[in-house]
């Protein structure tokens, strides 16, 4: 009997730390950063995921988390929005950030760049994009060329129901999930989280079904 009490125990502890690890890579339900890297010539330099409140040069920063996005683990740092480096910036370069290699900094993609004090020869940098960048890319750049320094990725809140994102669920979401049941209509990551309204395993016609009761505000999620 207390052999079996010990397996059982065993069983128990084994089951509640895979649950553990499964509820620490879910996907996000909040906005952040993930997909930090740093290129293998920077990867010593010091680097910061903040809040929109926080500034690098007092505050610690976020710590990173296990999340899943996009069908894959990813250290994420919820809550996240800007980005704090330091970095030494050699004479003749230029900080360029972009969405890709080729883009230059615009008011479409970067709310703001805070270049701060330079301290012996290093200078502190909080990139803030938009939150519709996608990813963003820090690359140093002169005449002849650029060299990439490092790149991050921002993840968008999702609101059940709201499945194109438009800030609202009504009939068109319930429309877009139909269509993806009916394999007309692809939906991204985020958009189906979205339209998985009642939280099983599938996104199908109930879905549909309780988004449209939703809008007519006789069911609630």
């Amino acid at each position: 009997m207390k052999k079996l009490l010990r397996i059982g125990s065993a069983l128990l502890a084994l089951m509640l730390l895979l649950s553990v690890t499964v509820l620490a890579a879910d996907p996000p339900k909040e906005a952040g950063i993930y997909d930090l890297v740093l290129e293998s010539d920077y990867a010593d330099i010091p680097v910061k995921v903040l809040l929109a409140t926080q500034d690098g040069a007092t505050d610690s920063g976020i710590a990173a988390e296990e999340a899943e996005i996009d069908g894959g683990a990813v250290q994420f740092y919820p809550g996240g929005v800007k980005v704090w480096f330091e970095l030494e910036v050699p004479e003749g370069f230029n900080l360029v950030l972009g969405l890709n290699e080729d883009d230059v900094p615009t008011e479409q993609n970067i709310e703001y760049i805070d270049q701060q004090t330079t301290v012996d020869g290093k200078v502190a940098f909080t990139v803030y994009p938009k939150s519709e960048s996608g990813t963003v890319i820090v690359k140093l750049a002169n005449a002849e060329g650029v060299k990439k320094v490092l790149s991050f990725k921002l993840y968008q809140a999702y609101m059940l129901g709201d499945v194109d994102d438009n800030k609202a669920v009504n009939a068109t979401d319930a429309l877009w999930v139909l269509q993806y049941a009916a394999h007309s209509r692809e939906l991204s990551g985020k958009e189906l989280l979205a339209a998985n309204v009642t939280q099983d395993a599938a996104v199908n016609a109930t879905d549909a079904l309780w988004i449209l009761q939703y809008a007519a505000h006789t069911r609630t999620f």
